[in-house]
């Protein structure tokens, strides 16, 4: 929006005398630019998804992001670049590009079946917030082409449940699927904990299964040395 009232505004300039384009002067890139620039950045045309991305994290102010968000985004790059390319032009990304990307992500066999469609959205989120950085810096052009794509349903996850509560339905033909939604008591908990530290390999192990149970902590925060509770 900022964008479009910026161009507006060196329109009337133009129009009124105040500013004047210099002849052979690339316009939309004048009038982008306030009147600074007359031809494109190379940049514009030739920066490669794995260049924007190198770009972002090289300039990312410290501590403006956690370590975690940082390294989440570095995993969506990963499968950005595995789908689209490493080469891939960033200014030449179109609403087709996104949408066989989502359609091949979701096509993709993982360890549950297939890529989930809060994943794919998150991913490209993640491709939207380095391009608006990336056009509020003046290297790239236009708005992020996200309109009206279409995204897999996100997968309803049942409500949490006891063990009794769960072992009942899948008595009664429910999917095992239910087990993924398990919460366990105080006890159980207790019981599964010391478990953990009879059979595990390493010591660390059980350290990390109370982190997680008693926080709610993820992998990758428990794994960050300044997670802070």
């Amino acid at each position: 929006m900022r964008r479009k009232l910026r161009v507006e505004e060196n329109i009337r300039l133009v129009e009124s005398g105040r500013l004047q384009i210099p002849e052979g002067a690339d316009v939309v890139t004048f009038l982008l630019s306030d009147g600074n620039l007359t031809k494109k950045s190379a940049a514009l045309t030739s920066s490669t998804l794995t260049q924007l991305f190198s770009r972002f994290f090289e300039e990312l102010p410290e501590n403006s992001l956690e370590s975690s968000t940082i390294t989440t985004m570095k995993v969506h790059q990963r499968h950005l670049e595995r789908s689209l390319g490493k080469r891939f032009v960033v200014q030449s990304l179109t609403h087709d590009d996104l949408q066989k990307y989502a359609t091949k992500r979701f096509r993709q066999k993982t360890r549950r079946g297939t890529v989930s469609g809060d994943t794919i959205k998150k991913e490209i989120v993640t491709l939207r917030t380095v391009w608006k950085w990336e056009a509020d810096a003046g290297l790239l052009q236009g708005e992020f082409p996200k309109q009206r794509l279409r995204l897999p349903k996100a997968k309803e996850l049942p409500s949490f449940q006891t063990w009794d509560e769960i072992e009942r339905q899948i008595a009664q033909g429910a999917s095992s699927e239910l087990w993924e939604a398990l919460y366990l008591s105080m006890e159980e908990l207790g019981e599964l904990l010391d478990y953990v530290r009879e059979a595990a390999d390493f010591p660390f192990i059980h350290p990390m299964f109370a982190f997680a149970a008693y926080t709610g902590a993820r992998r990758s925060e428990i794994c960050d040395p300044n997670y802070v509770i």
